[in-house]
């Protein structure tokens, strides 16, 4: 192998590898038992598809549903509310807002969370 041809062979190798260490974030296949208008929140390891809506009588409380993102089946149904001090007020149709769940708290991008505060499952 000449000079030449042994840098863009590592080139490529080390492209290569980069790109198998790039993943995306997209989320499965909706279960029919799913609202299709649920957003899916997750990564590599998986996720959930949440739905919530937002309560008329308090703007800072929020009704979610979480469903498991193979089955479909409800996972969490209940009441949560935004923890920080500040703007209560979340897009609950902005599906770019939502970042993650750790089983008690649904994280937003912007910082905040929503907390569970009474658990009907």
């Amino acid at each position: 192998m000449n000079t030449i041809n042994k840098p863009i062979l590592g080139g490529f190798l080390a492209a290569v590898l980069m790109l198998g260490c790039i993943s995306k974030n997209t989320p499965p296949d909706m279960p029919h038992n799913v609202p299709s208008d649920a957003i899916w929140i997750g990564g590599n390891d998986g996720g959930v598809f949440l739905k919530c809506v937002k309560h008329e009588n308090s703007p800072q409380t929020y009704s979610c549903k979480i469903y498991n993102d193979s089955t479909g089946e409800i996972e969490v149904d209940t009441e949560f509310a935004i923890a920080q001090p500040g703007d209560p007020n979340i897009d609950i149709n902005d599906r770019n807002l939502f970042d993650s769940w750790d089983g008690d708290c649904i994280y937003l991008k912007d910082g905040r969370r929503l907390e569970r505060i009474k658990s009907n499952k």
